[in-house]
């Protein structure tokens, strides 16, 4: 019996090793390898009045080292949605690379109406966001959450981060 000693076995015309074998004796077969971890958070209350999406203040920078990972996005962020209507109102979150809309989540959140005139009902969730994204690129690049209400009459709002709760944010780099 005769034994074969490598740590990779790749294809002559391959970028990188499809094999690799760790010191403890492991098996890596191809992509899927987490290479680098960034984290953030961010905590100022930020209330937005606006049928148009607008900056939290959360954002996360990553620079990835290959054109062809991937990026996994991930958040949890508390809002907090309020009016004086009797009308249900809708909070909204986008996810942004680089000011460039990823994906548009839609409705993350619905407050029903308030009770009566003069009644004020709020509505108080943490969400959680996750995005697969391909850049295609190497420079940093910024992702960023924005929100929105479906209508601002009745001082309709979302307040993102709402009384100092963070947004706790991650961003991992996923070899292809």
């Amino acid at each position: 019996m005769s034994t074969l000693k490598t740590t990779n076995i790749q294809h002559p015309s391959a970028a990188s090793p499809a094999v690799e074998l760790t010191a403890a004796g492991g098996l890596w077969l191809g992509g899927g390898k987490v290479l680098q971890t960034v984290t953030n958070t961010y905590s100022t209350s930020t209330a937005i009045a606006s049928t148009t999406y607008t900056d939290t203040g959360a954002s996360i920078t990553i620079t990835p080292s290959s054109a062809t990972s991937k990026i996994l996005f991930s958040a949890q962020i508390t809002c907090q949605i309020d009016s004086t209507t009797t009308d249900d109102t809708y909070g909204y979150m986008r996810l942004m690379r680089d000011g460039s809309e990823v994906i548009d989540y839609g409705f993350i959140m619905r407050q029903r109406g308030a009770l009566g005139v003069g009644s004020v009902v709020v509505l108080m969730t943490t969400s959680p966001i996750t995005y697969l994204d391909s850049p295609a690129t190497t420079p940093a690049v910024t992702y960023s959450l924005q929100a929105k209400v479906n209508n601002t009459a009745s001082s309709r709002k979302i307040t993102a981060q709402y009384a100092g709760s963070p947004t706790v944010m991650f961003a991992q780099e996923v070899s292809a």
